[in-house]
């Protein structure tokens, strides 16, 4: 989920990258991966049963307590929350 790891892969300094992208998309990239990320665990939340910590771990976070944050941070209600109201 680093723009280090895009850099790389393109051959690219991830400064020269991030400069690329927000010229073109008018966001930042940790943003624009940010709602990515979020999508993915929204749409697995919605179809799948696999609970917090497999999601994270799915989307590469190793600590469930990080991708809690992270998903709180992002939506403004935890995944519970979420979970619950998508249930309904």
């Amino acid at each position: 989920h680093k723009i280090d790891q895009y850099a790389d892969a393109m051959c690219l300094s991830p400064h020269y990258l991030s400069e690329l992208f927000r010229q073109t998309t008018g966001q930042s990239p940790k943003t624009y991966l940010s709602s990515q990320l979020i999508a993915e665990v929204k749409r697995m939340a919605l179809f799948s049963e696999l609970s917090l910590k497999e999601i994270g771990y799915h989307l590469g976070f190793d600590d469930s307590c990080h991708f809690s944050r992270f998903f709180k941070q992002q939506t403004g209600i935890s995944f519970q929350h979420f979970r619950r109201t998508i249930v309904k």
